[in-house]
C-alpha cells in the first residue's frame, strides 16, 4: 500500500512538472529612431495624439488635446527639455503605464514623441 502511495506521489509531482511552461518575453522590435529627421509637430506629434488621446482629452472632461488646443496644453506643463525622459506627454501615456486609458502610444508613437522633445518640443 505504501509502495502504491509514493507512486501516485511520483505520478502527480511528474505531471506537475511536465506541465510547467515558461514563454520567454521578447520586447517588440521597434524602428531605428531617425535622429537626423527634424519632427513636426503638426505632422508627426498631433496625429498621435488625434488618433489615441482625443477620445478622453477633448476638453470636456481633461486638458484637450484636440488639433488646435493641444500645443498650448502640453508645452510647458507637460514637457522637460532638461530631461525629456521625464516629460509626462512622453511617459504617462506609454503602453503598460497606469494611464487610465486603453490607447496608449504604442512604442514607435513614444519613442517620436521623444525625439521631438529631445529637438526642443518646437511648435512646427
Amino acid at each position: 500500500m505504501k509502495k502504491q502511495y509514493l507512486l501516485f506521489i511520483a505520478l502527480i509531482f511528474g505531471v506537475c512538472f511536465c506541465s510547467c511552461t515558461y514563454d520567454e518575453f521578447v520586447p517588440e522590435e521597434l524602428p531605428p529612431v531617425d535622429t537626423t529627421k527634424v519632427y513636426s509637430f503638426a505632422a508627426d506629434i498631433q496625429p498621435i495624439f488625434t488618433d489615441n488621446c482625443t477620445g478622453c482629452h477633448s476638453g470636456s472632461i481633461a486638458f484637450s488635446l484636440k488639433e488646435g488646443d493641444s500645443y498650448g496644453n502640453i508645452v510647458p506643463d507637460l514637457v522637460n527639455l532638461n530631461n525629456p525622459e521625464e516629460s509626462d506627454i512622453y511617459s504617462f501615456p506609454q503602453a503598460g503605464t497606469e494611464h487610465s486609458s486603453t490607447n496608449n502610444y504604442e512604442p514607435a508613437q513614444a519613442q517620436t514623441v521623444l525625439q521631438w522633445i529631445k529637438q526642443g518640443a518646437k511648435n512646427n
